[in-house]
């Protein structure tokens, strides 16, 4: 069969095998479903372009359905009550399959560009997999995970039963660990990295659960898994090896703030992005701190773009700070704002505003225009009010 089947084989030694074979060719996969994508943006297509490999879609899909039905039937089911598997039950390795499946698709997303990963997650958004994993995770977690599960390398020379994170996702392990894994921190790992690679959609799963569901996820967020995000988003800033362009990036940990400063031309803005302590479940706040050759009005709708940028786009806060640099960069080259969302690239997938109203002449992204015509039931212009 095919190797994504592989997953699911009663081998414990087969499905690690299966699973490096498959995160070798994560660079060629990606590197081809870039070029398609700007295959077909240069041909003036918009749209949902470009989706992650079926065989993997499916198969989680399909294995999460058997998953939960095992997990309902449980006595002690209850979400933040972990179940534990036993490993003679054939739903174990249907359960690490699962769980290797979801490692791989995050492992895909973190190689991804932001315009492609846009793409990737437009398609999860559409489905009810994300929603369904979150569910999965906190029957599987442990409420209280020991502390050498959350450190933040893996010793592969020294496997143990209590392996820390993250997990394989981030390539920090190799398959002699994952044969000392068992599903604890397996789900720990891919709760960690669906945070890391997909916080906004993570965000909305979270905002839709009931409210007890939605304080326990906070919780545990809080205590065990934002320190480690946090940490790693301030490092990251501090070593970026390719600094911005005109942008100058300040990180201060101790108060989970990034100062950020963009200058063009006469114009120098100065703002600051502070990160809650449940990071990235709620979104960064943004305030200006200096602003220097900006109108007021003009500078409004900068804000309003950086926080939807944060606020949108699935990847890290040095991701929504250069694509807001790019945003305002391509704005000063002369292309004109999107007249809904009044911003250059949208703020979720990427684009540019390319469809013109034939009376008025104004640029809308098709996304932002999709919306309106979703919303207001007609199909005209969101300014002129001409048929568009």
């Amino acid at each position: 069969g095919s190797l994504p089947s592989l997953l699911l084989s009663p081998s414990c030694s087969v499905q690690a095998a299966a699973f490096f074979t498959m995160s070798k060719i994560v660079p060629a996969v990606v590197r081809k479903a870039d070029e398609s994508l700007q295959s077909v943006r240069a041909e003036g297509c918009e749209g949902s372009l470009v989706t992650l490999p079926a065989d993997l879609t499916m198969l989680i899909e399909d294995r999460c359905d058997e998953l939960e039905s095992w997990l309902s039937s449980q006595p002690e089911h209850s979400l933040g009550k972990q179940i534990t598997i036993p490993r003679a039950n054939v739903i174990y390795r249907t359960a690490t399959g699962y769980l290797l499946a979801w490692q791989l698709v995050l492992l895909i997303l973190n190689r991804a560009g932001p315009e492609l990963r846009a793409q990737y997650a437009s398609g999860l958004r559409d489905g009810a997999a994300l929603s369904s994993l979150i569910k999965v995770l906190f029957l599987l977690m442990p409420k209280q995970p020991p502390q050498s599960m959350l450190r933040p390398a893996l010793d592969v020379g020294q496997p143990s039963h209590n392996l820390p994170l993250p997990s394989v996702a981030l390539g920090n392990t190799d398959h002699r660990a994952v044969l000392w894994w068992n599903i604890p921190e397996m789900a720990c790992g891919v709760y960690l990295s669906a945070l890391q690679q997909l916080p906004v959609l993570v965000r909305q799963c979270w905002n839709s659960v009931d409210k007890g569901f939605y304080q326990m996820v906070e919780r545990f967020t809080t205590q065990h898994i934002s320190p480690m995000i946090l940490d790693r988003e301030m490092k990251t800033l501090q070593s970026n090896v390719q600094p911005l362009e005109n942008m100058e990036i300040r990180p201060r940990p101790s108060a989970r703030e990034v100062l950020a400063v963009y200058t063009m031309e006469d114009i120098k803005v100065e703002l600051s992005v502070e990160l809650a302590q449940c990071h990235p479940l709620r979104p960064a706040k943004v305030e200006c701190t200096k602003k220097v050759g900006v109108k007021p009005e003009e500078w409004r709708r900068w804000l309003l773009q950086l926080t939807t940028f944060l606020a949108q786009q699935n990847g890290s806060i040095l991701d929504g700070l250069a694509l807001w640099k790019k945003s305002l960069d391509r704005r000063f080259e002369g292309i004109e704002d999107c007249m809904i969302c009044f911003s250059v690239i949208h703020g979720s997938n990427c684009s540019l505003p390319k469809l013109s109203c034939r009376t008025c002449r104004k640029k809308f992204h098709s996304a932002c225009l999709y919306k309106w015509f979703n919303t207001s039931n007609v199909a005209t212009c969101p300014l002129c009010r001409n048929l568009f």
